[in-house]
C-alpha cells in the first residue's frame, strides 16, 4: 500500500510537467470510463482469497474456483477490449472538452487502457490465489515491484515521447510483467495449481458469484461513486477541471486506503469472538476498535486540511489554484466519517450482517451521483466543486450518522454510552487540535520545504500527545498488548 501511494504520489507531477494539465486530464478521464469492469473484478478476488483460504490443501477445488475465475476475467477483459474499440471513435462526441489536438492520442489510449485492465484482471485472480494461502508476503513484493516497474517505465517513455499514449504504453508492459510473475509465483507455491481456460464448470462458477454478490455491491458502490463524479465533471467542465478534481482526490483517496486497512485490523478478532459467542468482549474490541479508528481519522484529517495548500505546491512544484485546494479539503472532509466510523462495517461484516451495508452502499452511490447531477446542473458552484460537496454530503449520510446508529441497533450497544466514551472525548480532542494548529501552521520555523517539514512535524508530535490522551488513554493498556503480540 505504501509503495503504491509513493508511486503514484510521485507519477502525478512527472506526468503533468511532460503532458500538461490538459493531457493529464484526458488520461484521467478515458481511464475513469473504463474503470467500471474492475468491480467484477475486486468481487471474484475477494471470492477467490476467500474461497482458496477455505479449500486450502484441496487442490482439485482450488483449481476449480481459480479456473471459474480466470474464465470469467479474462472473457470480461477481451469484451472490454472489443467495446473500447469501438468506443474510441465515439470519445470526442461524448466528451466534446477533449481539445482536438489531443483526439488521436485519446483514441489510442482508450484501447491501451482496456488491454492494461485486461491484464490486470487476468493477474488478479492469481493475486486472489496468493492471498488464501497467506502468502501475503509474495503478494505484496509481486505489488511492489509492479509499482516500481510502472514507475520506471513512465519516465523512460516520457522520456522518449512526452505523450499520454507513452504513460499508458508503459502502465500496459508493467501490467503484462505483473500478472506473469503473479502467475509464477502462485505456480511456485501451491503445489497442483492449473487453470483450465474458459472453464465450464457451472457448480464452481454459481458459488464464486454467490460469494462475489455482496463483497462487490459494497466495494463496487464506492468505485462507480468515485469514478462517475470524475465523468461528470468531464462531461460538465474542461478537461482542465477533470485533472484539478483527479489531482484533488489523490491524497484523500490514499487517506482513505490507509485509514480502511487500519480498521480491517479488527475484523479478524471480531469474526472469532462473535464465533465463540464471547459477545461482552466483542463490544469492548468494537469500543476500542471506534476509538483508535477517529483518532487516526481526525489526527491524519486535520493536518492535510490545515496544511492543504502547501503539500500541493510542494507535490506539484507550485502549480496548483486556490479552487483546487478548497476541493482537496472538502475531499479530506469526505473522508473523515468512513475513518471513523467504517470499523461498524468491519464489525458487522465479521458478524454475517450484509444485506444492510449492501443496499446502504447502493443508496449513497445513487443519491450522490443524483445530488451532483442537481449542483452541476444549477451551476452555482464550480464544476471540480460541486461532485466533491456531493460526495462529502452522502459519505456523512451513510458512514457518519446512519451506520453507528444501524450497527448499535444490531449489536445492542447503548447510544448514550457510545458518545461519552468515544464521540464526545475526540471531539474535544479536534476542538482542542484545531485552536493549536491553525495559530501554528502561519508560523514560519524556515524557508522552503525543510521548514515546512519541520513545521509538519511539530504539529504531529503535538496532535499525537493530545489524542493519545484525551482519546486513547483508557485503552493504552489493551493496545499496548496487542502491539506486544504483533
Amino acid at each position: 500500500m505504501a509503495v503504491n501511494a509513493a508511486g503514484g504520489l510521485f507519477l502525478v507531477p512527472l506526468i503533468i510537467s511532460r503532458v500538461g494539465m490538459d493531457g493529464f486530464g484526458v488520461w484521467v478521464l478515458i481511464a475513469q470510463v473504463l474503470s467500471y469492469v474492475t468491480v467484477l473484478n475486486n468481487g471474484l478476488m475477494l471470492a477467490v482469497n476467500r474461497l482458496t483460504a477455505y479449500h486450502r490443501g484441496d487442490t482439485p477445488q482450488v483449481n476449480r474456483f481459480v479456473s471459474a475465475s480466470f474464465s470469467v476475467l479474462l472473457s470480461a477483459g477481451v469484451l472490454v477490449v472489443g467495446l473500447s474499440v469501438a468506443f474510441s471513435s465515439l470519445l470526442v462526441r461524448v466528451f466534446p472538452s477533449i481539445p482536438a489536438e489531443l483526439a488521436g492520442d485519446a483514441r489510442a489510449v482508450c484501447v491501451l487502457v482496456a488491454c492494461t485492465l485486461c491484464l490486470t484482471m487476468v493477474g488478479s485472480t492469481f493475486g486472489g490465489v496468493l492471498r488464501g494461502y497467506q502468502r501475503y508476503v509474495h503478494f505484496n513484493v509481486v505489488a511492489s515491484l509492479g509499482v516500481v516497474l510502472r514507475v520506471t517505465l513512465t519516465m523512460v517513455a516520457l522520456g522518449m515521447a512526452q505523450s499520454i499514449v507513452a504513460v499508458q504504453a508503459a502502465a500496459l508492459a508493467a501490467a503484462l510483467v505483473t500478472s506473469a510473475l503473479m502467475l509464477i509465483v502462485a505456480r511456485r507455491l501451491v503445489r497442483g495449481l492449473s487453470i483450465v481456460p474458459f472453464s465450464t464448470d457451472r457448480s464452481a462458477l454459481s458459488e464464486l458469484l454467490a460469494h462475489t454478490r455482496h463483497s462487490a455491491a459494497r466495494t463496487g458502490s464506492t468505485l462507480i461513486l468515485y469514478s462517475t463524479m470524475t465523468l461528470l465533471v468531464g462531461r460538465w467542465g474542461s478537461v482542465s477541471d477533470v485533472a484539478a478534481f483527479s489531482i484533488a482526490s489523490r491524497i484523500p483517496h490514499y487517506l482513505r486506503t490507509f485509514l480502511t486497512g487500519a480498521q480491517s485490523v479488527f475484523l479478524p478478532a471480531i469474526t472469532t469472538l462473535y464465533a465463540k459467542r464471547k459477545l461482552a468482549e466483542l463490544k469492548s474490541l468494537v469500543g476500542t476498535g471506534t476509538r483508535v479508528s477517529i483518532a487516526l481519522t481526525i489526527f491524519s484529517s486535520l493536518l492535510l486540511f490545515v496544511y492543504a495548500e502547501s503539500i500541493l505546491s510542494f507535490w506539484l512544484k507550485g502549480n496548483v489554484t486556490a479552487g483546487t485546494v478548497l476541493v482537496l479539503r472538502v475531499l479530506i472532509l469526505a473522508v473523515v466519517p468512513g475513518g471513523a466510523f467504517d470499523i461498524w462495517m468491519s464489525a458487522l461484516v465479521g458478524l454475517g450482517i450484509l444485506r444492510g451495508l449492501t443496499w446502504a452502499s447502493v443508496a449513497t452511490t445513487v443519491c450522490s451521483i443524483g445530488l451532483a447531477v442537481v449542483l452541476l446542473s444549477v451551476g452555482d458552484l464550480p464544476v471540480a466543486m460541486a461532485p466533491a460537496v456531493a460526495l462529502a454530503a452522502g459519505l456523512w449520510a451513510k458512514s457518519g450518522f446512519w451506520l453507528p446508529a444501524y450497527a448499535l441497533r444490531k449489536l445492542g450497544m447503548r447510544f448514550a454510552v457510545y458518545m461519552r466514551t468515544c464521540i464526545l472525548p475526540a471531539i474535544a480532542a479536534g476542538i482542542a487540535s484545531a485552536l493549536i494548529l491553525f495559530p501554528l501552521s502561519r508560523v514560519s520555523f524556515a524557508p522552503g520545504l525543510p521548514g515546512f517539514a519541520l513545521k509538519f512535524a511539530v504539529s504531529a508530535a503535538i496532535l499525537a500527545v493530545l489524542f493519545g490522551v484525551v482519546v486513547l488513554w483508557r485503552d493504552r493498556g489493551s493496545l499496548l498488548s496487542w502491539l506486544v503480540k504483533r
